[in-house]
């Protein structure tokens, strides 16, 4: 397998939604799949390699908030949901986490509080800021994604990629 998945979108009022993820016909079938089958779900897309990641996902934005969060957990990652920052501190107490993404729609100054907040109560997170402006809200963010260039793929991809770096500092301290 060539380790990608590529995803199907249907763009229905604006949110994008995750139909079907496929590997190209150059690769071989996973197992238990017939090597004719093509199209397969996202859960059976996931190769070996790919990281699990605990991510936490701050925002105001509902829609947005679940459209994420499906996209996520579809690839196999767990997913926690903050509306605020008592959401926040509650969510690290409980547990720990790869990746703590922030939402556009939070007002820089509030973004600003999420990330000081993560980076007391989480850890070694990671930080995935979304921006609707030209540059970035959050300097201090890890990685940057402008939501008018991000698709789902790519969004999934920098998830990976983060709880990889996550994953990797953590065994070589150990």
């Amino acid at each position: 397998m060539c380790g990608r998945i590529f995803f199907n979108f249907s763009n229905s009022n604006r949110h994008a939604l995750v139909l079907s993820a496929f590997c190209p016909p150059c690769c071989p079938a996973p197992l238990g799949f017939e090597a004719t089958s093509e199209r397969r779900s996202v859960e059976s897309a996931l190769t070996l390699d790919s990281q699990m990641a605990n991510v936490i996902h701050v925002g105001i934005n509902e829609a947005v908030l679940a459209t994420r969060k499906t996209i996520l957990k579809k690839a196999g990652h767990n997913v926690i949901l903050a509306r605020d920052l008592r959401e926040v501190i509650s969510a690290c107490k409980a547990g720990s986490f790869d990746v703590g993404i922030i939402g556009q729609a939070l007002p820089q100054m509030e973004k600003l509080r999420v990330s000081d907040t993560l980076r007391k109560h989480c850890t070694g997170i990671r930080i995935l800021e979304f921006h609707d402006a030209i540059k970035p809200d959050l300097d201090t963010a890890d990685v940057h994604l402008r939501v008018a260039e991000t698709t789902p793929a790519s969004f999934l991809d920098t998830v990976t990629q983060l709880a990889s770096i996550r994953c990797k500092k953590g065994k070589a301290s150990q």
